[in-house]
């Protein structure tokens, strides 16, 4: 028989009890064996609860921190994009100053040359560039009246007089497509007819039409372009920059350009060789 876990004694055997640990020899020892029990819980459960105080308060010491990390971040992003936002607008500013004394510089070259074709295309760019858009336009159209000597330079001013009527169309390009058994309206987004270019690669043959229709004036202007791009081209075929060019006017026509990236390619290793 085992001995009384309170005194050490061997109990009774009708006064013994059973508990948790082992036995008691009667109720003397079983009455301090639950005080010591219950001081033990007590123990226990103070212990429990300092516990889950420390891991609560290690919860909100991480959140706080959390919390502090992102308003960190917050302020560090608000402070790198006033700081990208002035870094524009200086930018900005620098770049308006430059056209201002390009422009001022053409205007001078003009005054001496009023029949420089060359002189009023490179004025119609840079207003294009501006924004000036009657400007630009009366620019464009001097040139081509007056008309070049270099065929792509003829190229370039119907191209630049070409991107003017698509960035200042009236309305936007818009047709119909119909897809799982409806007809959904579609609109070009393009703002420039780089863009344009880089998207009819794309497009259906219905988008095509509406482009054909809604701006006939652009395409035409890039037709003119792609005839003289191409008299240049005739004497000068490795004229890499024409040549990219005239990629970009084949894909706004919706032609293909593989015989052109073809050539590009050629060009590069004939110049490569050359070197």
């Amino acid at each position: 028989m085992a001995l009384c876990v309170v005194c050490g004694k061997k109990p009774a055997w009708l006064a013994r009890r059973k508990v948790r640990d082992g036995d008691v020899c009667g109720s003397a020892c079983l009455l301090e064996w639950k005080t010591a029990e219950g001081r033990r819980l007590d123990a226990e459960r103070l212990a429990s609860e300092r516990q889950q105080r420390e891991w609560a308060e290690e919860r909100r010491r991480i959140t706080a921190a959390k919390e502090e990390e992102k308003k960190r971040i917050a302020s560090l992003k608000a402070e790198e994009l006033k700081a990208r936002k002035k870094e524009t607008k200086k930018r900005e500013r620098a770049e308006e100053r430059e056209q201002k004394l390009a422009m001022a510089a053409l205007t001078v070259e003009l005054k001496k040359d009023p029949k420089n074709a060359k002189i009023h295309s490179d004025i119609g760019d840079l207003a294009l560039e501006m924004g000036e858009y009657a400007a630009a336009k009366k620019s464009y159209l001097t040139a081509l009246a007056i008309g070049f000597a270099d065929p792509l330079l003829e190229g370039k001013a119907a191209w630049g007089y070409a991107n003017l009527l698509w960035t200042t169309r009236r309305s936007p390009v818009q047709w119909l497509e119909r897809k799982d058994g409806y007809e959904h309206a579609r609109e070009m987004s393009a703002s420039t007819l780089g863009g344009l270019a880089r998207d009819v690669r794309v497009l259906s043959s219905g988008a095509r039409k509406a482009l054909r229709l809604a701006v006939p004036d652009v395409l035409h202007q890039v037709g003119v372009a792609q005839k003289a791009i191409r008299r240049h081209l005739r004497s000068d075929p490795d004229d890499v920059d024409a040549l990219r060019l005239m990629k970009s006017v084949v894909r706004t026509l919706g032609q293909n350009d593989a015989g052109i990236q073809q050539q590009i390619d050629l060009a590069r290793r004939r110049r490569t060789v050359t070197k």
